[in-house]
């Protein structure tokens, strides 16, 4: 399998000679690496297995076929080389066979993919993600460019900070590498240890501020949009029950069933979760006999197929639970991002040092309005909670619907920030200074 994912590379430059035929030009083409197919937006996850069962066997077949390519076009040259005309020609049916032959697995392969659920369009696509390093954060950057309906404004500081994130990353990426080898050896693996993890930690953070401005960029319908079209890590939400919480407009009612949902969850996975834990455990035993593996697999499968109907369970039951605008609400937060970052909000990026005296007053000017809709808010929720609290004691089990609606008080207050904070960013602020404030690495969280 790690030979076949090498081969993007590999194809053109066996393919791109002087002597390169329409032929093998097309079998080029037709090449789609593993990682792009994983990286393709497919959130069912039986219809994903369905996918990964239908290539990984032709991947190992393709591989070996490549090989063989390989070794053929190494012998062809030689053999022109030493001027051994007739061998060469020989060696060159040979190589032609061997690369019809790749050209029909790869070709069947593509219809077995589309079998299992693919598009033309979804082949297209992954066909033609970046490749190389960072390449699932080069693919996911460059989807920002096609989220709906963008103004030149939104395009222009998208098309900017995707430049600049990629190239920062890359830097850190090359910094990584570069000080590794340099400090080779086992006399420098704690200080190789610290510096390793303290980059990772710097290509975190811009990934993670490169979303949050995002987020600020586009209005939720777009960031909707673009959410469905992204790698299924980036469509995952950080602690989920936490964002849940912080939807506007959610009812006392609504969080004790959301609450209910993750207890009957927690409670009936518990189970199946430590038997893939423990059937990981000792499938990472080489010494264990094939027919034990095979049980293994067998149980691990089953027990991820019962977490997976549950897991689709609960999420019928949100979809039940909320009404279209919180379902949208929550598919509309930027990825990455946890909630606790979203109750940090833009306050970082708007607090600069080099903010203009004119950009201070356009945001003081702002952030009234902000404070204004914000008494507003806590006065009505004031009057809520008092009436609330002449039917019920202090020491009541009702008293949790107080703690709800305080909470959906504050979730009610960060959508009105954020929407100033879209406003700020692509009307205040200067391109230079939003890019600066996500990949400056001692940039604030």
């Amino acid at each position: 399998m790690k030979s076949a994912l090498l081969l993007p590379l590999a194809f053109v430059l066996t393919l791109s000679g002087a002597e390169t035929s329409a032929q093998q030009h097309s079998t080029a083409e037709l090449w789609i690496p593993a990682e792009s197919i994983e990286m393709l937006p497919i959130r069912d996850a039986e219809k994903r297995e369905t996918i990964r069962a239908a290539y990984r066997p032709a991947y190992r077949q393709i591989g070996r076929l490549y090989k063989r390519t390989q070794a053929l076009t190494k012998k062809r040259d030689a053999q022109k080389k030493r001027k051994q005309g007739k061998a060469a020609r020989q060696t060159q049916a040979e190589l032609d066979k061997t690369q019809a032959q790749l050209k029909q697995k790869l070709q069947e392969l593509h219809v077995k993919l589309k079998e299992a659920g693919l598009t033309d369009a979804d082949l297209e696509r992954a066909r033609k993600m970046p490749r190389g390093p960072l390449r699932v954060e080069r693919c996911t950057h460059a989807l920002m460019l096609e989220a709906p309906d963008l103004t030149p404004t939104q395009k222009s500081l998208l098309q900017r900070l995707c430049i600049g994130v990629d190239a920062s990353q890359a830097a850190l990426r090359a910094t990584r590498e570069r000080l590794s080898k340099q400090l080779a050896g086992e006399e420098n693996a704690r200080q190789r240890q610290l510096l390793t993890r303290g980059l990772q930690r710097q290509h975190q953070l811009i990934e993670n501020r490169l979303w949050r401005a995002v987020g600020y960029i586009l209005s939720q319908d777009q960031m909707r949009a673009l959410r469905a079209q992204m790698p299924i890590r980036y469509q995952q939400h950080r602690n989920l029950r936490g964002h849940l919480y912080m939807i506007p407009g959610l009812t006392p009612s609504q969080a004790v069933r959301i609450n209910a949902w993750y207890t009957e969850v927690e409670s009936e996975s518990a189970a199946d979760r430590a038997a893939v834990q423990r059937a990981n455990k000792q499938l990472g035993d080489r010494s264990i006999a094939q027919e034990q593996r095979a049980q293994l697999q067998r149980e691990r499968a089953l027990a991820q197929k019962r977490l997976q109907t549950k897991n689709i369970e609960f999420r019928d039951a949100l979809r039940t639970t909320l009404n279209e605008e919180q379902l949208n609400h929550i598919r509309s937060v930027p990825p990455l991002l946890s909630p606790q970052d979203v109750q940090e909000g833009p306050g970082p990026l708007l607090r600069q040092k080099n903010l203009t005296e004119m950009q201070k007053q356009r945001l003081r000017h702002l952030q009234k309005q902000v404070d204004r809709q914000n008494r507003e808010i806590r006065k009505r929720a004031q009057r809520e909670i008092q009436s609330l609290n002449k039917e019920v004691g202090a020491d009541s089990p009702q008293g949790a619907m107080v703690q709800m609606m305080q909470a959906g008080a504050r979730a009610e207050a960060y959508a009105i920030r954020d929407e100033m904070a879209h406003h700020a960013v692509l009307e205040v602020l200067t391109p230079e200074q939003v890019l600066g404030w996500v990949v400056t690495p001692t940039g604030q969280r």
